[in-house]
């Protein structure tokens, strides 16, 4: 079995994929799993140490606010998503995948439409209540799409297509200790613990003011 899983931008998009592909890879070890996202993007960094190959397209993003500034960035925006189809449409005939996944992400656009265009069964992953841009921009195009509630459903215009899953997380947090994560963490010295637990790009923000609320 083949698949493709497609995400970036942030780790919200990223951990998800990274942990379905760990259960994959677990049930069916001779399963081939490809990862794709963005240039220059975080997924560049993390879907390698996760041990998993990686092919990047032309990252674009939207610019919501109307301005001459942003009018110019999504217009030369257009040119770069035209370039990543073309580089989507590439993969899929390469890999030849069974499935392709997406996970949130400028990448996972190009890739889960391309594959829809090309006859791949295609599924979406949504870990946010209200559906985000692609996955509202994608959801004409995917087979499946995956949420974490079923209140979630109300927001597409496709219900039918919508599946109560959760949110897909590492597995060591069910195979590990307490006393097994600290020694990990090299924590395990007695001290209290105390775990700050933020999400995506303001995360590293959020630990360094609840570090000055703890120095207070």
């Amino acid at each position: 079995m083949n698949v493709i899983f497609t995400c970036g931008g942030t780790g919200g998009h990223i951990n998800p994929a990274i942990a379905l592909a760990n259960t994959l890879r677990e049930r069916d070890p001779n399963c081939k799993i490809l990862f794709v996202g963005c240039v220059v993007e975080m997924e560049e960094q993390l879907v390698p140490k996760a041990g998993y190959e990686i092919k990047c397209l032309p990252g674009s993003r939207f610019f919501r606010q109307l301005n001459f500034k942003n009018i110019k960035r999504n217009v030369q925006g257009v040119g770069r998503i035209l370039a990543a189809l073309n580089g989507a449409r590439k993969i899929v005939k390469d890999f030849k995948p069974d499935v392709i996944v997406g996970t949130g992400g400028y990448a996972s656009y190009p890739m889960i439409r391309a594959a829809a265009k090309m006859g791949i069964p295609t599924a979406v992953h949504e870990s946010n209540a209200i559906p985000g841009l692609t996955t509202q921009m994608l959801e004409p195009y995917a087979d499946l799409i995956m949420v974490g509630f079923e209140e979630c459903r109300k927001n597409y215009r496709q219900p039918h297509k919508v599946m109560v899953t959760g949110t897909p997380v590492r597995g060591d947090f069910f195979t590990l200790t307490r006393k097994e994560a600290k020694a990990q963490l090299g924590m395990d010295d007695g001290r209290p613990l105390i775990v700050s637990f933020w999400g995506s790009l303001g995360a590293s923000t959020m630990n360094d003011r609840m570090l000055e609320f703890f120095q207070r």
